[in-house]
Formats: structure tokens, C-alpha cells, sequence
């Protein structure tokens, strides 16, 4: 049996940035003769090839600009490619950016339905499913609200329950589980592993390595538009979260920003309490600050959200903390500084990975900068030995102090 999707030699090329319009004579004469030169294109992918098996859920991860969501696109016939081929054997439904395919000024009920007619369902099948399609999503009671009134995570709750209760042979998802509240995010994946035991392919990208494991057998590594590893989903994750994890508790950001970028890192560390000394290594019972500093460069964004993620040396997020309580002065072009304070006797010992990035939620989800696994600590723990433990070696991400306390109990009954 064929694959149910084909890639061969895939490219695609863009320029850095819109194209220059002469303003001068000089300018238009240098135009037309060439007499500038300048290479300013660069490949999103380059000569990419592999297949996708009917029944294979394959996660497609790398670092930003790596090329996901340009490959996604491409399978999803959004954009073309610049050379090579993609065969597509089946129908395929994608959901890559929140809000797309719904129109700001109808409703949820009439985007619904336009929606579903957009993807060859009948006015009678939308009218069976309707039901399923809003329980789904929760928003009964915000049906017959303008689309343009729905915050971001209202936007991708009824752009998933359309999507998913589409039938169809290929479902491509792109980091849009990121916006939801957990406990729609946890029924998302359900639905998601529901569609693969039906024995439908699934492609999906997510920076939650989590969600990744959670749902594909198969993934493909992507690293400056070339596919670096393919194979089994732990496998791969793991030579990814190897290869990017850093060794040092400072990062300084020397990359320049791109294009129309709103805001860029520029350094990230790990600090004692006081912030006064840059520290790799801890105690359990130590309590220490991950600092980092960003500079916003183009006003327009009101609601930033800071994200620290911490992960153990085996990629297993440890815990993951939002900041969005910015004042009007930080969401405006200039430098700020966020601090994270972690308490003593959070963690057990072992080594930690930090990653960070800053987001907005309003009016769409959008990414300005993700930096993964770019500094470390370490965590010891002097006490560990003092006795044999019966349950062997010390385990878990959590090295909690807890109170406990004793009671006399009555000679009967409780």
C-alpha cells in the first residue's frame, strides 16, 4: 500500500523581508540593472523527503524557525512549495492558526456552519452534529456572540470542535492545544488519541514535549529546514532535548532580531536569592531566582505573558510558571526584567533545564520568542545518605518539606 502522504525534495524560500520600493531615480535605475546585489532569501526547508504511512501519528519538533509550521502549510495546500512534490492520498483537515477560516463579524453558531460548509459538510450533517460540536467546546453560552468578541482560547476551543468532528483521513494540528485552559487542553488530547484509534493519521506540532509522547508514535526533527532525525517518538526526543539542553547558568542572546520581531531576549540566568550572584549549583534547601531580561521593540502588544519552563535532564517538564501582570510601561518598546522566585524544598536533586519565552493571547495567540533549554542548575541534596531508604534510591521531581504530626488514638473506634 502507497503512503498516505509522499514528500519529495521539498524547499521553500522566502526573502528576509518585503521587497524594497525605489524612491529615487538612482534607486529604480539600480533596480533594474542589478547593479545592487544582495542575497537576502533563506529556505524554510530545504530538500526535505520522507513518508507518512496511513495510521501514523508523527510529530513534527525543532526550535523556532526550524520549519514546522512551513511544512504543515505545505501538506495543508496553505502555500506552495518553491521546488518538489507533495502526493496527498486521502482528505485532510488542518487546524494551524487560531481563527482561521472564521469570520470576525458572524457569531459562533453562524461560524459553525460556515466553517463546516468551507469543508464539504451539508447543512444537514452540521445540523447533526451540532449538538456534539458545542458540549465539546463549552461555549453555549456564547453562541450567538460576535467571533470577534472571543479571546484567544475561545477562538481555538470552537476552531478544534469543528475541526475534530470533521471526518476525514488526515487531522494536522500546529501548537493551537498551547492556548487552551488545561482541562479543555487534557480533553483535546483525548479527542486527538480518539481520532488515532480510528485509524486516522495524525501530524502535529507542540513545543510540550509532553504532548508530543502523549500523541504520535513517530517523529521528525527539524533544524534549520533540514530533517536532522526520524524515527521513534522517545528516541528522537530525546537526541533533540540532548542536543539543545545547555551546561552554563547564564545565557546571553546574540542572534538579531527578525524582521517586524516585537520583542527579543537578551539574556536569561540562574540567581541566589538577592539576585546578586549568577549559581549553578544548589541545595534542596535552597531557594534561588531564573532572571530574565527582554527588550520590546515595536509597541502594539497590551498583554505580554513571560513563560518559564523547567525540565529534568530526561526532558520531563518539572513545572512550568506564567508572569503577565505587566504594567503599561513593559508592553511598551524598551527593556524590562521578570524574576521568578523558586522556594527551597521544591525540587529533588538532579540537573534542570530552564527554557523561555513571551507570548500574547489578544486578539491571537502569538509567539515572539521561545529560547528551549538554554541554561541549567544543578540540585544536591547532603541529606539523602543519613539513612537507608527502604524504598531505595530517592525518586520523583518533588522534594516537598511536609509537616506531619502525631495523635493518640481512643482505645476504640476512631
Amino acid at each position: 500500500m502507497k503512503p498516505i502522504i509522499e514528500i519529495r525534495g521539498v524547499s521553500k524560500r522566502y526573502s528576509y523581508g518585503a521587497a524594497h520600493r525605489a524612491t529615487t531615480f538612482r534607486e529604480e535605475m539600480v533596480n533594474i540593472f542589478g547593479m545592487k546585489k544582495r542575497d537576502d532569501t533563506f529556505y524554510a526547508l530545504d530538500d526535505i523527503t520522507f513518508n507518512i504511512e496511513r495510521g501514523d501519528s508523527v510529530g513534527i519538533i525543532g526550535r523556532n524557525g526550524a520549519g514546522k509550521t512551513t511544512l504543515l502549510k505545505i501538506l495543508s495546500r496553505i502555500t506552495l512549495p518553491t521546488s518538489g512534490h507533495v502526493t496527498v492520498r486521502g482528505s485532510l483537515r488542518s487546524i494551524l492558526e487560531v481563527g482561521t477560516g472564521f469570520h470576525p463579524e458572524l457569531t459562533g453558531r453562524e461560524n459553525i456552519f460556515m466553517n463546516g460548509a468551507i469543508h464539504g459538510l451539508s447543512r444537514r450533517d452540521l445540523r447533526s452534529r451540532f449538538d456534539e460540536i458545542v458540549d465539546f467546546s463549552g461555549l453555549e453560552k456564547f453562541l450567538d456572540t460576535p467571533f470577534k468578541h472571543y479571546s484567544s482560547g475561545m477562538m481555538m476551543r470552537l476552531a478544534f470542535s469543528v475541526i475534530s468532528h470533521i471526518e476525514s483521513d488526515i487531522f494536522i494540528s500546529d501548537e493551537v492545544l498551547a492556548v487552551g485552559d488545561t482541562a479543555f487542553r487534557e480533553k483535546s488530547m483525548k479527542k486527538m488519541q480518539d481520532v488515532f484509534h480510528q485509524g486516522r493519521t495524525i501530524i502535529f506540532v507542540s513545543h510540550f514535549q509532553s504532548m508530543v509522547a502523549a500523541l504520535t508514535r513517530k517523529c521528525v526533527l527539524l533544524d534549520h529546514g533540514k530533517i536532522t532525525a526520524i524515527g521513534p517518538t522517545g528516541e528522537v526526543l530525546d537526541k533533540y532535548f540532548n542536543v539543545n539542553k545547555a551546561s552554563h547558568a547564564y545565557f546571553e542572546n546574540d542572534s538579531s532580531p527578525k524582521p517586524e520581531q516585537h520583542a527579543v531576549l537578551l539574556n536569561l540566568g540562574v540567581y541566589d536569592p538577592d539576585c546578586e550572584n549568577l549559581l549553578q549549583d544548589f541545595e534542596t534547601k535552597d531557594s534561588f531566582v531564573i532572571k530574565a531580561g527582554f527588550e520590546v521593540l515595536l509597541p502594539g502588544r497590551m498583554n505580554l505573558e513571560a513563560v518559564v519552563q523547567v525540565r529534568t535532564s530526561s526532558g520531563e517538564l518539572a513545572f512550568l510558571s506564567t508572569f503577565r501582570d505587566f504594567d503599561r510601561e513593559s508592553t511598551e518598546p524598551g527593556r524590562t526584567a521578570v524574576c521568578c522566585v523558586v522556594p527551597d524544598h521544591v525540587l529533588n536533586a538532579g540537573q534542570y533545564f530552564v527554557s523561555f519565552s513571551l507570548i500574547s493571547t489578544i486578539p491571537f495567540c502569538v509567539e515572539h520568542f521561545m529560547h528551549e533549554n538554554c541554561i541549567s542548575f544543578n540540585i544536591n541534596d547532603p541529606d539523602k545518605n543519613d539513612f537507608v531508604n527502604f524504598y531505595g534510591e530517592y525518586t520523583g521531581i518533588c522534594n516537598p518539606r511536609l509537616d506531619w504530626k502525631t495523635e493518640r488514638m481512643p482505645e476504640r473506634g476512631f
